[in-house]
């Protein structure tokens, strides 16, 4: 009987919409992420997701005021002990056009606060801390929140990630910034709530310990297209278009617009059906070497792993098949 009830509500996308409506809207709620500041108690965290439901469902129902102040576009980034490569991900995405980097620290243990410091110092970053495990969701929605009134543009993205416009043939073609790309996407798809951008996998280079340099130049071994772990995204949003964000997707669109491929094309679920990205694209780097795997992922852990990652993840990840220094030229 259940079953057949998920199939209906499944195969009617009315139904189905409301259903994840009553499901996420909830970690809309600045009640929800904050309570888990003070309390473990799985009970307590739902009862209260449940009582709030009505009133953000109210809240997605009357949406927000868009304004001609906002501008440029930010990156959101939950961190834990990354003070060895922020440095490099964030001077590339300078150059990428980011405008704002909103850095929330979870409890790292290594001198990540004293690399970020220039940069805080600077204004370019917006730094904030964050406690307890499994909180990036929690991140995600109140920046969302927070800062959907000041930043045009609102992304949600891993210090393993990197960004970068390779083709933009929406506003005449050639080399541009990711701002000015997301400008003339979302001026061509009027319906458009944000980009979902494929991952590109990248694997160890058969580095068993950690080398010298950077990420870009050291990793430079990837996965073919249609590897299974490319057809996964992350997203760039108008920020006024998404009401709740996942890690890889928008939760819940306002009404009227959708999450769209770079053709164009609605994305409802992840993983997608084909791997794009001939115009965007997400350089991805989850295990890097097996020495800075085992120490990361295994020792330290991450901001969003239910479990300590183990060499199953590694050998899943370590993908060399093909040579791809293109990012280089992007530095």
């Amino acid at each position: 009987m259940l079953h057949k009830l998920k199939n209906f509500i499944v195969s009617n996308s009315v139904l189905l919409k409301t259903a994840k409506l009553i499901k996420s809207s909830g970690e809309s709620s600045p009640l929800v992420y904050h309570c888990r500041d003070y309390t473990k108690n799985k009970f307590i965290r739902t009862l209260l997701k449940i009582l709030v439901t009505p009133f953000c469902m109210i809240r997605y129902f009357i949406g927000y005021k868009d304004n001609n102040s906002r501008d440029g576009l930010a990156f959101v980034l939950i961190a834990k002990n990354e003070a060895s490569y922020i440095k490099e991900w964030l001077d590339f995405h300078i150059k990428q056009g980011v405008s704002k980097f909103i850095i929330y620290n979870n409890e790292s243990t290594d001198n990540f606060y004293e690399v970020l410091k220039p940069y805080i110092e600077s204004g370019i970053v917006i730094y904030d801390e964050i406690h307890g495990k499994r909180r990036q969701i929690d991140v995600y929605n109140m920046a969302l929140r927070k800062y959907r009134n000041q930043f045009k543009y609102i992304s949600f993205i891993d210090a393993d990630e990197f960004v970068y416009v390779r083709n933009n043939t929406y506003g005449g073609g050639g080399h541009c910034n990711l701002f000015e790309f997301m400008e003339d996407f979302m001026a061509k798809y009027k319906n458009a709530a944000g980009i979902g951008i494929n991952w590109l996998i990248f694997g160890s280079n058969n580095h068993e310990k950690r080398p010298e340099g950077g990420v870009l130049e050291n990793f430079t071994r990837c996965a073919e297209r249609d590897f299974f772990y490319n057809h996964y995204t992350k997203a760039i949003y108008d920020s006024m278009r998404v009401f709740v964000t996942n890690v890889h997707h928008p939760s819940i669109c306002f009404n009227g617009f959708n999450y769209l491929n770079e053709d164009g094309e609605i994305l409802t679920f992840a993983p997608t059906k084909k791997v794009l990205f001939n115009k965007i694209r997400v350089n991805h780097y989850p295990i890097k070497s097996k020495e800075e795997f085992m120490i990361k992922k295994n020792i330290r852990g991450d901001v969003a792993a239910v479990n300590l990652k183990s060499e199953t993840y590694f050998d899943d990840y370590n993908r060399n098949d093909i040579e791809d220094t293109e990012i280089l030229s992007y530095k």
